[in-house]
């Protein structure tokens, strides 16, 4: 009897188990012991776009740098929760953008007081990875997640994402390697859904031995790429989410949720971590 009670034992546990792992990659649960990648060495930003609890004028940075967004204008971002304002399987809140308001759209930190963030060199490897869920896409318009980008000669990162259609859109992230000369990573092969939410990151990896230094990952797997290796240009622009530094057309309209930057190139097993269980293991609880 007690074989048979410890038989039906292991069998339970390991059931259970399978069940769990299953369900890892499908961003409806996080696994048991997730890793918080905002206390990565290498985490250099990690904003739960969730605001600050009171009045929402500033984004806490929870990498423990202190880079904490605040808006450029006056009027509150919104912070937005509940089903359908998070990415299914999440908990807490997420940031609103209305690019049709631009006195509400933008949140910055400033290029001298977030050193971290000014990722650069011949030889540096960089990631930014968010959940987004777009609205009011147009044919050919580009919307900017995060940048450090200025059309001004200025150019050091851009992640955004760029119209194919009335209510589809791709991935692109850019590096300059001059302040004006960008090489280009797009999305190749997956037209993404306005008003669906859609894990996205984009990374350079320079020691990539494959001639896919640049990439672009959507939903947990690499969708475009190109070769490059001549590094990051050491722009000025500040560090923008939502649009540009120089405010020239390009912002975002829709959700922003779990925005992380890495001052290394992540691997497909912790893109799809991050994906699945939030930045910090806790699919949002902490927001």
């Amino acid at each position: 009897m007690k074989r048979f009670i410890l038989i039906c034992f292991l069998i339970f546990g390991l059931s259970s188990s399978v069940s769990a792992i299953s369900l890892i990659g499908s961003g409806i649960i996080a696994s048991e012991g997730a890793t918080d990648y905002t206390a990565d060495a290498n985490c250099q930003g990690a904003w739960f776009m969730a605001g600050n609890g009171s009045d929402n004028e500033t984004e806490p940075d929870h990498s423990g740098n202190d880079y904490h967004l605040a808006e450029k204008a006056t009027k509150e971002l919104a912070v937005v929760s509940g089903a359908g304002n998070v990415p299914a399987g999440y908990s807490g809140s997420s940031r609103d953008f209305e690019a049709s308001n631009y006195d509400e759209l933008l949140i910055v930190s400033t290029d001298s007081n977030a050193p971290g963030l000014d990722i650069s060199g011949a030889d540096q490897d960089m990631a930014i990875c968010a959940w987004i869920k777009a609205e009011n896409v147009a044919n050919g318009g580009n919307y900017t997640i995060a940048s450090k980008y200025s059309d001004s000669g200025n150019e050091q990162c851009w992640l955004h994402i760029n119209g194919t259609g009335d209510t589809t859109y791709r991935v692109v992230f850019h590096i300059s390697i001059d302040g004006s000369t960008d090489v280009v990573a797009t999305g190749a092969t997956t037209n993404l859904a306005e008003g669906a939410w859609h894990h996205i990151c984009g990374q350079y990896d320079d020691d990539n031995g494959s001639n896919q230094n640049l990439q672009v990952w959507v939903n947990g797997s690499m969708d475009g790429s190109t070769s490059h290796t001549a590094g990051i240009y050491n722009g000025t622009s500040d560090f923008d989410v939502g649009d540009c530094a120089d405010g020239t057309g390009n912002e975002y309209d829709g959700l922003i949720d779990e925005l992380i930057v890495f001052d290394r190139s992540l691997s497909s097993a912790e893109i799809n971590e991050i994906m699945d269980s939030g930045i910090d293991g806790s699919n949002g609880a902490n927001d």
